[in-house]
Parts: C-alpha cells; sequence; structure tokens
C-alpha cells in the first residue's frame, strides 16, 4: 500500500465513530487533502499534539483511496500561538478558515500556502494585528483569484459585493468604501508586508477595512466566519493601531 509524506497545516478537523477524527489539511505538495486518523481522541493517543492547527507539520498517509489513513505527523517548528493572547489565537483561527473555505480538494496552489505561512508567522510574532490582518486576507484572496480590483484616481469608492470591483459607480450590491480603506487595499496589494507594517492608519480606517473585507470574504465563500464574529465584537484588536 502507498505511503505519502505531506507537508501542511490542519484545517478542518471532525469527529467519526468513537475515537477517531477526519484530519484536513492544506498541503504544499497537493493542497486541500483529508485523511483519517485513527484513535487519535483516546488520552494516550501519541500523534494528538502534532495534529493542532495554527503548526506546519509533517504528515505520512497511508492509502490511495479517498480517506487514506494517517501513520505519523512531526511538527516541524514549535506552536508560536502557545499563551499568546486571545486576539492573536482567533486572528490565526480566522485566516484557516478563510483557507479552509476557498481550498480546493487535490489541488495545489502553492501562492495561497506560502502567503498562509507568513501570515501566521507574522501573526503570532509581530505587533499590528489588524494591519496584518487586512494584508493578508487580501493576499490569500488574490491566491485564490478573488481579491477586490481596484480603480485607481477617484476620491469616493464603492465596492460592489458580487463582482469585486472597488470604484465610484454605485449599485444595489455596492457598500460605500472610504478612500483611506482604499489607498490602504491598494498598498496592500502592492508592497510587502514589511513596509505595510510602517504605515501609520488610523484606528478606525482599520477596524472598517477588516470588516469590510470579512463581509466580502463572507459574501464569496455563502456562509459567516465564527472567527469573524468574535473578531468584530474585540475591542482590543479592531481598535489596535
Amino acid at each position: 500500500m502507498k505511503q505519502t509524506e505531506l507537508t501542511g497545516f490542519v484545517i478542518m478537523r471532525k469527529n467519526i465513530n468513537d475515537a477517531d477524527k477526519i484530519i484536513t489539511i492544506l498541503s504544499k505538495e497537493q493542497g486541500r487533502q483529508s485523511f483519517i486518523a485513527k484513535g487519535i481522541r483516546k488520552p494516550r493517543a501519541k500523534l494528538q499534539s502534532h495534529l493542532e492547527p495554527l503548526v506546519e507539520t509533517k504528515y505520512r498517509i497511508l492509502g490511495n483511496g479517498k480517506l487514506p489513513t494517517l501513520v505519523g505527523a512531526r511538527g516541524l517548528f514549535s506552536n508560536e500561538f502557545y499563551g499568546k493572547t486571545v486576539d492573536i489565537n482567533v486572528s490565526g483561527l480566522l485566516l484557516t478558515e478563510i483557507v479552509e473555505a476557498f481550498t480546493v480538494e487535490a489541488m495545489p496552489n502553492r501562492p495561497a500556502y506560502d502567503a498562509y505561512q507568513a501570515s501566521l508567522a507574522t501573526i503570532a510574532c509581530k505587533p499590528g494585528i489588524s494591519l496584518s490582518l487586512s494584508y493578508y486576507v487580501l493576499a490569500l484572496m488574490r491566491a485564490f483569484g478573488v481579491e477586490p480590483d481596484i480603480e485607481k484616481g477617484h476620491t469616493l469608492y464603492h465596492l460592489d459585493i458580487n463582482n469585486g470591483t472597488l470604484n465610484n459607480l454605485v449599485s444595489a450590491d455596492s457598500s460605500a468604501v472610504n478612500l483611506n480603506i482604499a489607498k490602504l487595499w491598494n498598498a496592500c496589494l502592492k508592497y510587502d508586508i514589511e513596509t505595510v507594517l510602517r504605515l501609520k492608519i488610523d484606528k478606525k480606517t482599520l477596524a472598517d477595512s477588516l470588516n469590510l473585507l470579512l463581509t466580502y470574504a463572507q459574501h464569496h465563500i455563502e456562509r459567516k466566519l465564527k472567527s469573524a464574529k468574535v473578531l468584530s465584537e474585540s475591542t482590543n484588536l479592531l481598535q489596535a493601531s
């Protein structure tokens, strides 16, 4: 029976039977991949600690069918989110939800993998969570081909939720967007994270930018992001500078 090695991140877990889980990962080699982890919910299961989200891990799976079996797992790095604030952990889980919602089974997407990997490293270790989130939500949208199409040169902007255009045209499906948000999104799509983190963005722009991006993302995936509700109620995050 064929054994495969994959490097990736857990993006979803589901309990089945008495002690098993179905684990879904975003892998570098094969994109979205699911497998069964047998007995993983038993108190002394050896691999239990290696199937946590937010940690890049090397997996060994056995079988060629629709649901192969996990036979080994080893975290490549320590969990940088351990012991961090609720805002930081929920931010990482939000990005994970977005990745899970957009990924397609067995379709590699290296730009999405790299953006997600970089987003976790930045969110866990650097200040400016709101600004980092706007940057990486846009980076993930671009990797999945659904980023807003920003038309430059306007002083008033509206975002059409359906087709993703950001221009000065008003429609039944558009939302008004502050000029500062349009400038921020353009910078996020044009420059690297280090450059963006040096920008001085007011608190209201940061909060409005993140909320609008999450609304836009949820429209595309046609479901609510659980972590988005937590973030929207977190004054620490949405008022971060």
